[in-house]
């Protein structure tokens, strides 16, 4: 609970989608203990059904939880607010209890109706989970070349963790609706979702105290990648740029109009490589193609070696080494 207060109180809007993902998960944990002790002692009342169980929340929370966390202006529109409509009838029962017991004495046939409505609102409960992980799976893969790793990681596992959970949930949901559901109940204590989601609990409060909760969205969406993408590429390739030995990133920022900002972040969370060593592959796969052109030696190691951008004899030997695992010298000489 403190835990879950503390992430109200703050402002990111990531924090508090997980604080009431949290605060669901802890009300299935409850009603598990508290609707199976009855079931265990013979003295099932209506009242058991007061707790909702707000499993139709859960997956619209989950998949808006890592939109948050993978977009830095993530904002819920108008239209995001129906994906929560369906969870009312996560609100039947407590609501028909709670009439129940303000205005009648004899409560069997009202459980028994109670009762039944549970044994199958599960079913599109487990449908409308099932259906949101599967796209929050989509919308993670799909945003993946942009994300920091730290934040992928924690979205991934915890969108992993919840999978697993309803995985153990389904077997058992076919038991649930079926007249062997008591033979079940009887064998083990507690619904096996009790065990899915406590053990899912620890694995959280793990991988909270190793790695905290501080995490940085993607400065750009997906859709927007491959406008930039293309600026970068026409600048770099068709204007060869590179082959000013004082390029740096805020002069590609100035040539692209793309923010300095969005230019390094793009190099290290999608091309996987600093800003030098990206614009000297292209340096080196030019030197390469003159290297292997010259066969004549007209022109000297040193003399292509400006000519695509290096202004250090050492620097050029180097990066040609790392990206063709070749020394110059060695090309010349293959032509000899």
């Amino acid at each position: 609970m403190i835990v879950i207060v503390s992430l109200l109180q703050k402002k990111s809007k990531s924090s508090r989608l997980f604080a009431f993902t949290i605060s669901i998960l802890s009300i299935l944990l409850l009603n598990n203990i508290i609707f199976f002790g009855s079931f265990k002692t013979d003295n099932i009342r209506i009242t058991d059904f007061v707790i909702p169980e707000p499993v139709l929340l859960l997956g619209p929370l989950i998949y808006f939880y890592c939109n948050s966390l993978l977009e830095e202006n993530f904002r819920m529109r108008k239209s995001g607010y129906w994906h929560f409509l369906p969870g009312i009838f996560d609100l039947f029962s407590p609501i028909y209890s709670l009439i129940v017991l303000a205005t009648s004495s004899d409560q069997t046939n009202h459980y028994k109706f109670l009762n039944t409505y549970d044994d199958y609102i599960v079913i599109p409960q487990f449908i409308s989970l099932t259906f949101y992980l599967v796209i929050t799976w989509q919308y993670l893969l799909n945003n993946k070349p942009l994300a920091d790793s730290k934040t992928f990681k924690w979205a991934r596992d915890f969108v992993f963790g919840v999978s697993i959970v309803n995985i153990i949930w389904f077997p058992f949901l076919l038991l649930y609706i079926s007249e062997y559901q008591g033979l079940l109940l009887n064998w083990i204590y507690f619904h096996p979702i009790f065990y899915a989601i406590s053990s899912f609990f620890y694995f959280l409060s793990y991988r909270i105290l190793k790695d905290g909760l501080s995490f940085r969205p993607n400065l750009i969406t997906k859709d927007e990648l491959d406008n930039v993408l293309e600026k970068i590429q026409a600048v770099i390739v068709k204007d060869k740029i590179y082959r000013n030995p004082e390029l740096t990133l805020k002069q590609l920022s100035t040539e692209t109009n793309i923010s300095a900002k969005i230019l390094s972040f793009i190099f290290k969370h999608y091309y996987k490589k600093g800003f030098n060593q990206y614009i000297n592959q292209f340096r080196i796969q030019e030197a390469f193609l003159k290297l292997e052109n010259d066969s004549s030696k007209k022109f000297s190691i040193e003399g292509i070696a400006l000519d695509v951008g290096f202004s250090s004899r050492s620097t050029f030997y180097r990066s040609f080494r790392q990206v063709t695992g070749k020394s110059p010298n060695e090309i010349l000489k293959g032509y000899d």
